[in-house]
């Protein structure tokens, strides 16, 4: 809810003209004692491996003790907590996003303070990744080529990050449950309570988490039923790539009513021929993923 409340989409300030002058930032577990040595399948602690060494001199640089410190430099990774977390994701353009013991929430603390998210995580997709095409407003980084993320982010033209933070600003609201803050302001209304904290939140809550969820499901149900049709030769579609059918960061038909009941339309044929193939992978039951069967 903090990274909610703190998210510049709620203030003045839009992503792409907000101040940026961290290149990468990361705060959290890093694995550093044995009992997690595991943890985050070794990825947190290559990270602190290959760039734990910029910390000092970019942490005295965002304290402002070091106003010399050049761009290419302002890398933070760090275990230390902060209360000004939400601050340093907002005056950073890429956020690293990596699993913890599975699950994590760095995309959405990325994405709500309009930071661009370093997807260093192989084989796990992005979330409504069916719906919302991430490629438009993330990257991503195989943990192979991991020593070479920073020239990665360097050569990302500013024309391309603005780009990045414009598509971020059309899907923030898709990660946040907006629509269960509204639902307690109209019950608090009806009590004739006070609303409690997120009235700012409240607007946005068509085409919020759940609603994309909802068309999450929807979509790869459909594709699902789409590809039995097409094993038993009853269509034949092609998957061109999300490039090709010039589709947008956010997808149409997330649609939920004020009761939460999902009234999406259903996908049309022409529309699901649009998702790349790679959305829902023919795979995805049974993978095996950094040693673990999913």
């Amino acid at each position: 809810m903090q990274a909610i409340r703190s998210s510049i989409y709620l203030h003045s300030v839009p992503a792409e003209l907000a101040e940026r002058d961290l290149l990468f930032y990361f705060n959290g577990n890093l694995g550093g004692t044995e009992q997690f040595q595991n943890y985050s399948f070794g990825i947190r602690q290559q990270l602190r491996a290959l760039y734990g060494h910029l910390l000092p001199r970019a942490t005295a640089y965002a304290e402002g003790n070091a106003p010399a410190v050049p761009y290419e430099n302002r890398v933070i990774v760090t275990d230390v907590k902060t209360p000004r977390y939400s601050q340093m994701l907002s005056r950073s353009t890429f956020c690293g996003v990596m699993p913890g013991w599975g699950w994590s929430g760095r995309f959405e603390d990325a994405v709500l303070h309009g930071c661009i998210p370093v997807l260093l995580q192989d084989d796990i997709d992005a979330p409504f990744d069916t719906v919302l095409d991430w490629r438009t407003y993330a990257l991503r980084v195989p943990r192979a080529q991991m020593h070479t993320m920073l020239e990665r982010l360097l050569v990302t033209s500013k024309r391309q990050r603005l780009r990045m933070q414009g598509a971020l600003s059309q899907v923030w609201q898709r990660f946040t449950y907006a629509g269960v803050v509204a639902a307690e302001h109209r019950r608090a209304s009806a009590d004739g309570r006070e609303p409690g904290p997120g009235s700012e939140l409240a607007r946005y809550a068509r085409g919020d988490a759940v609603a994309t969820l909802l068309m999450e499901l929807k979509a790869r149900l459909q594709l699902r039923r789409m590809r039995k049709r097409e094993k038993n030769g009853m269509v034949g579609l092609s998957f061109p790539s999300v490039a090709e059918s010039g589709m947008t960061a956010t997808r149409s038909g997330c649609e939920v009513s004020n009761s939460g009941i999902d009234v999406s339309p259903e996908l049309p044929d022409d529309i699901l021929a649009t998702l790349n193939s790679s959305v829902m992978r023919k795979d995805f039951d049974g993978r095996v993923v950094n040693g673990w069967t999913i």
